[in-house]
């Protein structure tokens, strides 16, 4: 699927509709890859994976929408400490352009902040999000905490509110823990089969 959309800012990455933004988490909570890609899902598909188990998404973003889910994350591309800026934000085009493909077929979308500590200080990150976007996720590591601070904080003084949406997927009892003491943050520690991340990574 080829489109263009529109777009505010002066690398084209596509604006978000903030309408069609997440506002709650729908049940269950997949993992892309995790179950055969033509079962059925209402609830939320993630891509909290290796890259390679969901290129497919990215190069025919119709296969999870054919799935009927209500929401999904953006796809967490792979940008590393020393990825170079040009690559870094070509890969934020790409999935925010998928995000917003999905937003056209009516998911509802949580933005991927799992991003090194750079690109959360760069204003090219906020390209393509728009006022009064609430929803976000993240990956939880146990030996990352600090990383969820940033996280969390760039969330928050995006979204200008305490009232949103943070999705916080795998991580063990101490990503758990941080979860319950932050306002507005849900953690799903858990694939569909029921196994946590802390034992499949």
């Amino acid at each position: 699927m080829d489109a263009l959309f529109a777009s505010s800012n002066c690398l084209g990455i596509p604006d978000l509709l903030v309408d069609l933004q997440a506002d709650c988490v729908p049940l269950p909570v997949w993992a892309w890859g995790s179950v055969a890609r033509t079962a059925t899902h209402r609830g939320t598909w993630h891509c909290y994976v290796d890259d390679k188990r969901f290129s497919r998404v990215l190069a025919a973003p119709d296969a999870l929408v054919s799935t009927g889910c209500v929401a999904a994350c953006e796809p967490n591309i792979s940008v590393y400490d020393d990825t170079p800026p040009a690559v870094a934000y070509h890969s934020l085009y790409r999935k925010r352009w998928v995000a917003r493909y999905w937003q056209s077929c009516g998911i509802r979308i949580f933005l991927d902040v799992n991003l090194p500590s750079w690109m959360l200080s760069r204003p090219e990150t906020l390209y393509g999000i728009p006022e009064g976007w609430r929803a976000w996720a993240t990956r939880g590591y146990e030996r990352r905490l600090e990383s969820l601070d940033e996280e969390y904080e760039f969330a928050l003084n995006a979204s200008r509110t305490t009232e949103i949406v943070f999705l916080v997927i795998g991580g063990g009892r101490k990503v758990a823990q941080w979860c319950q003491r932050r306002r507005g943050v849900v953690h799903s520690g858990y694939r569909s089969t029921r196994r946590p991340y802390s034992e499949q990574r």
